[in-house]
């Protein structure tokens, strides 16, 4: 996507901004987004979206997307438990930019983030541990992008999701075959991904990934899946 189509989708999102060192979103937009999108009952026919892939972290309109990331991400989980936090999202986005696409609408005349799909790879080492059957017990600190060569070929898929006035829609579709296209683009070896509900556990089979253990975090639990690409199939 050009500059100026970046331009456009990002118009309405705020910069984030830097306090006492640290870059902070504006969080009442945030919420503004994520009451909005909770309150749609029924998505008109014509309403049509956008897919933008996160731009290089010196661009920009990265501090947008970033913002407009995380309030697809909490319009997506209801639970708070299971939304990503900013700092994580910001990390994530700035190492592996070509491996996220946020998809915007227009609604009432304001361009909005309605859902996401994110993927990038992870270490040698926990390839290993998976090929391997290894559940490793601190699995969310080894998933940060791996940024070292040679790379054996693992790849984390981070998210898949769309606010839940969205669910079942063509973007639903449309995210699903977006991503798989970008997955065939990188060749990995293999994928895993961690799920916290029946419908993430759903797309993650139909992706070729199996469950082979559960990771508990104080009073939650989410489902680790792994499968290597020869079992992937084609989503079409």
């Amino acid at each position: 996507m050009n500059p100026s189509s970046y331009v456009d989708r990002l118009r309405d999102v705020p910069l984030m901004f830097d306090v006492g060192g640290e870059f902070q979103v504006d969080l009442s937009w945030v919420g503004r987004v994520v009451d909005h999108l909770s309150r749609l009952h029924r998505i008109p026919d014509e309403l049509q979206t956008t897919g933008i892939t996160c731009p290089p972290s010196d661009e920009p309109s990265f501090s947008r997307f970033v913002t407009a990331t995380l309030a697809a991400d909490w319009a997506s989980y209801p639970n708070e438990s299971d939304q990503v936090d900013v700092m994580r999202l910001s990390r994530v986005l700035s190492y592996y930019p070509t491996g996220f696409c946020t998809y915007f609408t227009e609604i009432d005349e304001v361009s909005l983030p309605v859902g996401y799909y994110g993927f990038y790879p992870v270490s040698n080492t926990l390839h290993e541990q998976l090929t391997q059957g290894h559940v490793p017990t601190v699995v969310r600190q080894t998933l940060f992008p791996y940024v070292g060569q040679p790379h054996t070929g693992l790849y984390y898929v981070f998210n898949y999701s769309v606010a839940p006035a969205f669910v079942g829609t063509p973007l639903t579709r449309r995210l699903l075959s977006d991503l798989d296209a970008a997955l065939k683009r990188v060749s990995p070896v293999a994928l895993c991904a961690m799920t916290v509900s029946a419908g993430g556990e759903r797309v993650a089979r139909r992706f070729g990934m199996h469950p082979i253990g559960t990771i508990t975090s104080g009073d939650k639990a989410e489902t680790l899946f792994f499968g290597k690409v020869p079992q992937i199939s084609s989503h079409k």
